[in-house]
């Protein structure tokens, strides 16, 4: 009879143990839940008449990563005198397709005219980055970078 007890004892508390980790309100399941929404946000834009995607599984990337973004940024970034008066941050926007093509660039939050315009043709020399992935597949992803603008 104790040998029975045993397994009785075992299959009553693993039966327990699913019974609670099945729950609704049991928070491994609901990390698991959230996990398998947010793995990848899109929209559908209705103009391009497609998919584009805000968050990622795996977000895009320059090649070399961020010290070399902000690294071409510096390099190809000249400032004239003239325009030593406007400086600070511009935000400029993107889309990085599935093949890492940069497109559909636009100001997010303007300097002056000819500081968003500077901003806008280094990001027209960007070479292609590398995608973002989303379930191991390549998409279009929007990218939003600060160009910060300093006279030295």
């Amino acid at each position: 009879m104790k040998v029975k007890r045993k397994y009785l004892v075992a299959v009553l508390f693993l039966l327990c143990s699913f019974v609670s980790f099945a729950q609704p309100g049991n928070s491994n399941v609901d990390s698991l839940a959230r996990a398998e929404i947010l793995s990848c946000s899109s929209y559908y834009d209705s103009i391009q008449e497609r998919t584009i995607y805000t968050f990622t599984e795996k977000k895009a990337s320059f090649p070399g990563g961020d010290r070399e973004l902000f690294k071409f940024l510096n390099q190809n970034l000249v400032v004239p005198d003239e325009l030593c008066e406007c400086f600070g941050t511009i935000y400029v926007s993107f889309i990085v397709e599935s093949d890492g093509k940069v497109t559909y660039k636009a100001i997010r939050k303007s300097l002056c005219s000819p500081m968003d315009q500077m901003a806008m043709n280094v990001v027209d020399k960007m070479p292609p980055w590398i995608p973002a992935m989303c379930d191991g597949i390549a998409v279009p992803v929007i990218v939003v970078i600060p160009v910060k603008i300093n006279c030295k």
